[in-house]
């Protein structure tokens, strides 16, 4: 009997995913691109004041949520990070003080996520932050005290009184605020 020889060889398959399995990342939330958000100024550091969600990140996958590209005012004022529970979502955070007295009215952000397997094509979104004043000022009387008006005798209640109105500094004005003033202590005779 003869032996027949054996034939080993090594055979290399290349598996690729076809197009159409390939994930193609789009945002879920926000629905619109740019996005246009309100934050208000003086957030404590590491609030989370927005929460972007990724559509179509494939089972198991999860997202990397950067600001790379942004500009420094972006940089400087926030943070973008993976949600640590859900797969999909990127936090926006307060890394640093707002202060719109100092002009910071906007910042325009472009967050960038992509897949911690790299099998997706990054997406941007164009963010727009509209940063809101609050009236954190407190106001103050002009001038130096004692505060003096002279009033005539016998004035009926609630007669207002000429020359006695009195002067404030730091008055924010717009925000439905009012400035209520009260006398207390005793009359001088």
């Amino acid at each position: 009997m003869k032996k027949i020889p054996t034939i080993n060889f090594l055979l290399l398959l290349a598996v690729s995913a076809p197009a159409s399995l390939v994930p193609a990342l789009s945002w879920s939330s926000p629905a619109t691109n740019p996005a246009f958000i309100s934050v208000q100024e003086s957030r404590a550091v590491g609030t989370v004041v927005y929460t972007m969600t990724a559509a179509d990140v494939p089972f198991g996958d999860k997202v990397i949520c950067s600001l790379a590209g942004s500009s420094t005012a972006c940089t400087d004022a926030f943070d973008l990070a993976s949600h640590s529970s859900a797969t999909s979502d990127c936090q926006l955070t307060v890394r640093s003080a707002i202060d719109y007295d100092a002009g910071v009215t906007s910042i325009t952000c472009t967050p960038v996520v992509s897949l911690d397997s790299g099998t997706a094509t990054p997406i941007t979104l164009d963010l727009r932050i509209s940063i809101r004043n609050i009236w954190d000022v407190a106001p103050a009387f002009t001038g130096s005290p004692p505060y003096t008006c002279n009033v005539d005798e016998e004035q009926s209640a609630g007669t207002a009184l000429s020359g006695c109105s009195p002067a404030f500094t730091d008055v924010e004005t717009g925000y439905g605020d009012v400035i209520t003033c009260s006398l207390t202590g005793a009359l001088r005779a």
